[in-house]
């Protein structure tokens, strides 16, 4: 178990999971569940996002249309750490 800096990105990825098998949707549950959620979700909604699977392997794709996302006001409320602890 990680008990340094990647541990918050390590315990919302073990949530997310855990809730998704509950029954719960993916694509709601994954991106909720990330860090720092709170701010990014009010820029990236279902309407520029979706969570499918490779049929090939079942891993999970998060698929993400850029046209559509308010950029400047989403990296006016984060810093680019924020950003990549969310997408990792």
């Amino acid at each position: 178990m990680r008990a340094n800096e990647g541990l918050s990105i390590v315990t919302s990825a073990r949530r997310a999971v855990n809730s998704a098998l509950a029954g719960e949707t993916w694509n709601m549950i994954v991106r909720d569940s990330a860090p720092h959620s709170d701010v990014v979700r009010r820029y990236l909604t279902t309407e520029q996002c979706i969570t499918t699977t490779l049929l090939s392997t079942g891993d999970l794709v998060y698929c993400i249309r850029a046209g559509r996302i308010n950029d400047v006001g989403l990296m006016s409320d984060t810093t680019i750490e924020q950003m990549v602890d969310f997408f990792i």
